[in-house]
């Protein structure tokens, strides 16, 4: 899927994904594509090295006089002969080294001894000496880099993620897609695994990240996204979760991460990392969808990942996340209700749930599905679910998350999903306390079906703040084009610094 960066209302970086489709409108991939996560750069001409000498001088911000440069060189230049590894050698992934007029690539160490014969590299000598001599000092300015990143005390985190970073595979049984599964009606399968092996010794994992793909029956040729429900990656033993870390832990709930419609992953900005006891019993759930007709006859399957990484390979220290969940919620009493509010004030009143109608009315169905947890008794006796019905129109929906995020402490958050079902079009975030919108994630649907394509998400290192005396509120927006009623949920999964967390001495 490619992607695209953007800046949020906050002014923080956020990453979009669309889908990846070789075959039209349809969201289907062929065989042989691969789901590609890209960021859009603007890439120097390999025709035109001066171009990506210009480009380089503007990325670096160079300013240097040229007597500067020259001692710069010969300084370095003695410095290099000392370090065990040549830095230049990682210089073979620079677009401009090695392209021109027949260098070879992988000759870089003749590159640095040789740096002042360009004519023996193959280089035209009808080129300008400043030409000449400028290439020379951007290949021993980015070795300088190259040198002090090599020569710094520690590795950083991303860096240790990146080389140690394993996945846990989990694959499901072959599902038959024989006829139309609305949302929370199709086929389900539920795995329960561990992140370690049995004879392994319980530790302390981060996890990074989550994936999952639908693939056939042979899991061997990428199938539609349009069979993707949702993915449900559970913590299935919450009392030993948080018995495990002395409840020094702000995780709360059960749900980890949800990968839906339109979506395939979820990556925490390196750094970060939700912390598991490697023994703690994890849930894997699945479960398809199928909104065109006319699929009859399709065996699929979901293949699932959570990308993890032991704490003792880490140098450094991650930052732990916890889910801090909120649900849009509908009353089902027949009026407006705040949930765990008995009396409202004004303000309240504006956020109230509206009434509405449930999606499942057979709580054993709604067992089937998972969604038992959709419908819910307040403290005060006022039933509300998660899981309604939208009628034909526009339909927007307000809720106060504030009791549901629970906040023990102000914190920061550092990456934001939504869970939303066909026909959606947005999930907001506000603080009601500022009345400032902290964030948007957007959908884009399929004009056929209201199939969901994609939708934005919150990644930031930096962070924005949320605070434990303010108020927050969800709104929901769905835009139902069919002539019937469409199921909805709209969850967002806000991931925030758990500073509860302190790291046990053993598990």
């Amino acid at each position: 899927m490619p992607s695209f960066y953007s800046l949020c209302r906050c002014g923080c970086k956020v990453h979009h994904r669309d889908r990846l489709s070789a075959g039209g409108n349809d969201g289907r991939v062929g065989p042989g594509r691969r789901q590609l996560r890209v960021a859009s750069a603007t890439q120097p001409d390999a025709e035109d090295p001066g171009a990506a000498n210009a480009l380089l001088v503007r990325q670096i911000g160079l300013s240097l006089s040229r007597n500067r440069m020259r001692d710069m060189i010969s300084e370095s230049e003695k410095n290099l002969t000392t370090l065990p590894h040549n830095p230049l050698r990682r210089m073979s992934e620079l677009p401009f080294v090695g392209k021109r007029r027949g260098v070879d690539r992988s000759n870089l160490d003749e590159i640095t001894a040789t740096s002042r014969d360009w004519g023996r590299l193959g280089v035209d000598h009808e080129e300008t000496e400043m030409n000449s001599q400028f290439r020379r000092w951007v290949l021993v300015l980015v070795s300088l880099v190259l040198v002090a990143s090599a020569c710094s005390d520690g590795v950083s985190p991303e860096e240790a993620v990146a080389k140690k970073a394993t996945e846990k595979i989990i694959d499901t049984e072959v599902m038959k897609i024989d006829k139309v599964f609305k949302s929370m009606e199709g086929p389900i399968s539920n795995i329960r695994y561990r992140l370690s092996e049995p004879k392994e010794d319980p530790e302390l994992h981060w996890i990074t990240g989550f994936k999952t793909h639908v693939l056939d029956e042979a899991a061997e040729r990428p199938m539609s996204w349009d069979f993707n429900c949702h993915a449900n990656f559970d913590i299935k033993d919450l009392r030993r979760h948080i018995g495990k870390f002395r409840k020094n832990t702000s995780v709360s709930q059960i749900r980890l991460c949800v990968i839906s419609e339109g979506q395939t992953e979820v990556q925490f900005p390196a750094g970060f990392g939700i912390p598991v006891d490697s023994k703690t019993e994890l849930r894997m759930s699945n479960m398809a969808l199928n909104l065109d007709p006319s699929v009859k006859d399709a065996d699929i399957m979901f293949r699932n990942s959570i990308q993890h990484v032991r704490d003792k390979d880490i140098e450094g220290e991650m930052t732990p996340l916890y889910p801090i969940n909120g649900v849009v919620m509908v009353s089902l009493t027949g009026a407006e209700a705040c949930f765990n509010v008995k009396e409202m004030t004004p303000e309240q009143l504006e956020v109230a749930c509206l009434p509405g109608r449930p999606a499942v009315v057979d709580l054993v169905e709604a067992d089937r599905a998972g969604a038992t947890q959709r419908q819910f008794t307040d403290t005060h006796g006022q039933e509300f679910t998660g899981h309604w019905l939208v009628p034909p129109g526009r339909e927007v929906r307000r809720t106060l998350i504030t009791t549901q995020m629970n906040l023990q402490y102000d914190t920061t958050v550092h990456y934001i999903i939504a869970h939303m079902h066909p026909y959606a079009v947005s999930l907001t975030l506000r603080d009601v306390t500022d009345d400032k919108v902290l964030f948007v994630c957007e959908f884009k649907t399929a004009k056929e079906r209201g199939n969901l394509l994609g939708c934005n998400e919150y990644s930031s290192v930096e962070g924005m703040p949320i605070y434990q005396d303010h108020q927050y509120e969800l709104t929901s927006v769905y835009n139902n084009t069919a002539d019937e009623d469409q199921t909805a949920m709209a969850i967002m999964y806000i991931y925030g610094v758990d500073k509860r967390f302190k790291k046990p001495e053993t598990l």
